[in-house]
């Protein structure tokens, strides 16, 4: 699913689908996987699946056809001819009709959890739990954070820098979530220029991280899906994001923020550079 949801940014990032169509591709996805799941393992007295109709159609068998592999099996066969030989107009085409077979795949597969055919605990089944930890003196060295799933504040003025996590974890079962929860460390390291946050890159953990920083700590930020805020530094900041709303502000300092999708915000802020490179959302500078 990763890999698809990756080539699902990359149509949004090309322009080829809106992040609209996207969302409802992603859910159809998310609801064939329920499916396959259920028929790997139904409920005894249940259907393995939900049933096909006339939307989807079917594979020799009575199997449901899959609307949704069948965008990713078109990209292939056009990348096989090179990118010169690509009508981008065709892919725009069949990814949007592809969407909304998806969302009919979704539809019925709602009414198929209703009359519980389907089980998606493994959606719904979470565990949280809360961190926090002390930061070294970061005078003189730059903030690094990782984070692939989840939102990043950072905000400036704090006499020593902290770091308050809390972390969403999804899992199969109660009991699955709750090992995931137990397992859970924050992972960073320390050199003689940088302090690095990271979160390890885990199947269905979420990291929120709020950090405060003493003024004047230069920060790098690199997130997948998540809002990041940067403010009241009054230092640099350079930020690569794929999916999130950016609000920096209060900065004194050279400003890169590379976007995939989401409102960049940039306001009350000093610099001698600003580069932005946005491919989708709502840009804003003020003062």
């Amino acid at each position: 699913m990763k890999e698809e949801i990756t080539r699902i940014n990359k149509l949004v990032a090309e322009g080829l689908l809106s992040p609209e169509e996207a969302a409802d591709l992603i859910e159809a996805i998310a609801n064939r996987q329920a499916q396959a799941n259920a028929q790997e393992n139904p409920k005894p007295g249940s259907a393995a699946g939900p049933s096909s109709d006339s939307a989807t159609g079917t594979n020799p068998g009575g199997r449901p056809k899959d609307p949704i592999k069948g965008v990713f099996d078109f990209l292939d066969r056009l990348a096989k001819d090179g990118k010169d030989s690509v009508d981008w107009d065709e892919v725009s085409v069949k990814a949007k009709e592809t969407a909304r077979r998806g969302v009919e795949v979704l539809r019925q597969g709602i009414d198929d959890i209703s009359k519980g055919k389907i089980n998606l605990d493994w959606l719904t089944t979470s565990e949280r739990k809360e961190l926090e930890i002390d930061l070294p003196d970061l005078q003189g060295k730059l903030l690094r954070i990782d984070n692939p799933s989840g939102s990043v504040q950072i905000i400036g003025g704090a006499d020593e820098a902290t770091v308050t996590a809390v972390a969403h974890f999804r899992g199969s079962t109660p009991e699955d979530a709750q090992a995931k929860a137990a397992n859970f460390t924050l992972a960073s390291e320390i050199s003689d220029h940088v302090v690095l946050i990271r979160h390890p890159e885990l199947p269905g953990v979420m990291l929120d991280l709020v950090i405060n920083v003493p003024t004047g700590t230069p920060v790098e930020l690199k997130l997948e899906a998540g809002d990041a805020t940067v403010k009241d530094t009054l230092s640099s900041v350079r930020l690569t994001s794929r999916s999130g709303s950016v609000n920096l502000s209060g900065l004194d300092g050279t400003i890169e923020v590379t976007s995939d999708g989401g409102a960049v915000e940039i306001s009350s802020s000093r610099t001698p550079s600003l580069m932005l490179e946005h491919k989708s959302g709502n840009v804003i500078f003020r003062h």
